[in-house]
Formats: C-alpha cells, structure tokens, sequence
C-alpha cells in the first residue's frame, strides 16, 4: 500500500518534494493557494527578450544536476565574462573597492582571529570585528545585503552561516574547512527559455499522477490528519502564509519580520559598464536607491532579441510599510543610471515585479523561528507524525538550497 504524502505550497520547494515523493512511489497531493504552480519563479518572452519574475539561476551541484537529469532539462551556464563583479564605490565603477591595507586586515582575520560569536553580537560588529570595518562596509555589506535584503546590523550570523559550528573557538578559515554537508559548486546555470523551464519540467512529471488542489488553501493540521492515514507533511508555504498556518497549532510564536523586494528589468540602448560583468553592488553609504543591478545579456546567452540592446534587472528592497508604484521606482532607476552614466538614456522598454512581504529578515527573530519550527519537526516525529518544514527562511535564500532542502 502506497505511503500519502501531503504538499502544502506549489512553489519550487514544493514541487521538488513532490517529485522525490512520486519517485519514492508515494501518492502525492498538492494544496496551492494561487492560481498556479511555481511561486515566485516565472519567465516572461516580451519582444525584447527574457524577463523574470524572481531568480535568473542558480548554483549547480551534484545532486542538482542529477535531478536536471531525471527531468531531461539541460542547463546553460553562465558567461565566462560574468566572473567580474563590480562594486559602486567613491562615484565610480570598481572591481575591487579595498586598500592594500583593507585587504591585509581582512586576509589576517579570516585565517587568525577567533571567529565564535559573542553574546549578543550583530553580523556587522561580527564581520567587523573579523575582517576590518572598510570590508565589511565596502564588500560584505552589499554583498550580503544583496542577497538577503537587510541591512548588516539586522542580520543574524548564524543564520546566515547556518551549517557552520559556532560551539569552537577558532578562526573562520579553520571554521569554514568543517562546514557541514560541503558539495562541490559546479558554476552558475540557468535555462534557454528562463527559469519557468524547471517549473514546467516538475509540473509535468508530477501532474500524472499527483492530486493538485489549485486556488486551495492548506487544510488545518486536525483536517489533513483525518482525511489522509499516516501522511507525511511538507509544509513549504512562504513565510507569511507558514506563520498564520502556525498560530492555529502552536501558542506564542513570534511574528518573524519581512521585506518588500521590486526589481525593474529594462532593456537599454547603453551599457553602464566600460566591460561585461555579472552586475554591481551599491553599499549603502554610497547613497544610491537600489540594492544593485544585475547585467542579464552579459551572465547568460539568449537573453536579448533585438540587437544593440542590453538587458538589466534592478532591485530594490524596502520594509513592508513602503509601497512604491512602478513610475516611482522607474524615477528612482533613472536616479541611479545617471549617478553612474550621466547621459544615460530612459530605458527602451521595462517590466517591474513587486513582492510584498514574501522575503524574510535574516535576523534573530528568524533564528528563534527556525529553533521552533526544529522542536516542532522533533516533536511530531516523536508522537508518530512526519512534518518537515520548508522555504527561503529555513537556513538558505538561494535556490540552490530550497532545491537541496527539497530532496530530503
């Protein structure tokens, strides 16, 4: 007799559970609040080339790849000339926005300095204390920021660095050699036909067989169990949605803090780069509106049409209060080009995508979260019932960890 597996959210996670589910031989259903399957990630073909919804690729690993395998889908990598990375530093372009001296302190604290955290330290006195405050200001604050949104003082290290052990007192180079579950990273890949193409691909090899409820929102906890004998559940719902599922079950849990994230694909008639990179970084000292801008044509093939064009996506983050409408934004966009091009011209054409509150704070409140939603798996378990928990909030934004975190 066939074990039940229940989904509760059709997005990547979702999706990628439900395969491995169906190749377990499990009886699959599916409960998804929208109207289609996907999530955030969706591709649209306008006239001038590639738009998407949310991420442009992500990081290729062995298991990924074996997956792509099973689904017949065959990745395309990244440029070579989308290595460089480009920082906005002192009203100027810059691969490398550090002194020597920047650099040496930063080298030395890496392989020298006692990395465990103290008590009650933030990511940016941590990342200062370890690396120099030039660094952390000038490299790791907008990288990190453009990752997950918030700003340095908000973030939480271990969250951030989920699968490290922070128990030992040791430099972060010796720290990182003991990382859990290291797998080898086999470069940045997307698809022809954008990112829908693994949606599609999933959506294809489960439908036959699964039971997918569309326009459906997750039952209570009390409903799944009766309706279905022994099922296993994988509640990969977005964070808002995991929160106000939780509160029907579980007393006194703290509302975990959210993003507003919009990003701007155009299509433009110059470059803002004298050579093709992956994108640029704004630190927030450098005063620019947007987090940075990703350089579409120069990362993958197949992303322009029209010739003597170039495809950008900017991205821009707020807290959940500040709502901007598309002209704003395209004004704030211009702002930004003509700080870094001063003739710069309006784009030819752009397509804006909003997310309200969909992307969480990296922050303590999320670390408590994430131990609560851990008790509750082990707790479940221990009474006979498997509920796994699953999302860009459980320890890794990326897609390559929401696939990851899939497969178990």
């Amino acid at each position: 007799m066939k074990n039940n597996t229940v989904i509760l959210g059709g997005g990547i996670s979702g999706l990628v559970s439900a395969f491995y589910a169906q190749n377990a031989n499990q009886n699959v259903y599916i409960y998804e609040a929208s109207d289609r399957l996907g999530g955030l990630i969706s591709t649209t073909q306008t006239e001038y080339g590639i738009v998407e919804s949310a991420a442009n690729g992500f990081i290729l690993t062995s298991e990924i790849q074996n997956l792509l395998h099973k689904l017949n889908l065959k990745p395309i990598s990244a440029k070579k000339e989308s290595r460089r990375r480009y920082f906005y530093s002192n009203r100027k372009i810059t691969q490398f926005p550090l002194s020597f001296c920047d650099l040496f302190r930063a080298v030395f604290g890496f392989l020298f300095l006692n990395s465990k955290l103290r008590v009650n330290e933030t990511f940016l006195q941590w990342s200062s204390r370890i690396f120099g405050i030039n660094t952390a200001l000038k490299i790791i604050e907008p990288a990190i920021g453009g990752i997950y949104g918030a700003k340095l003082d908000q973030l939480d290290t271990r969250m951030l660095f989920s699968k490290l052990d922070w128990s030992k007192n040791q430099s972060f180079f010796r720290r990182y050699l003991t990382k859990k579950n290291k797998k080898k990273n086999l470069g940045l890949v997307s698809f022809e036909n954008g990112m829908v193409s693994v949606i599609q691909a999933l959506e294809s090899a489960i439908s036959p067989k699964a039971v997918i409820y569309l326009n459906r929102k997750a039952p209570n906890l009390s409903d799944l169990l009766n309706e279905y004998e022994s099922p296993a559940l994988h509640i990969c719902l977005p964070l808002n949605e995991c929160y106000s599922y939780l509160r029907e079950i579980v007393d006194q849990i703290q509302i975990p803090n959210f993003l507003n994230i919009s990003t701007i694909t155009c299509f433009v008639q110059e470059r803002i780069t004298k050579k093709p990179g992956f994108g640029i970084l704004f630190p927030k000292g450098e005063r620019m509106n947007a987090s940075g801008v990703l350089l579409n044509s120069d990362i993958f093939p197949h992303r322009i049409i029209k010739e003597n064009l170039w495809s950008e996506t900017w991205i821009f983050i707020s807290d959940p209060q500040t709502i901007r409408s598309d002209e704003e934004l395209l004004d704030l966009l211009m702002q930004d080009r003509r700080r870094i091009v001063a003739a710069a011209m309006p784009p030819v054409q752009s397509y804006v995508t909003h997310w309200h509150r969909k992307f969480p704070v990296y922050d303590k409140a999320l670390y408590e979260f994430n131990r609560k939603l851990d008790q509750l798996e082990v707790d479940y378990f221990d009474r006979g019932i498997k509920i796994i928990f699953k999302g860009n909030y459980r320890r890794g934004i990326g897609l390559r960890n929401l696939i990851e975190m899939a497969t178990r």
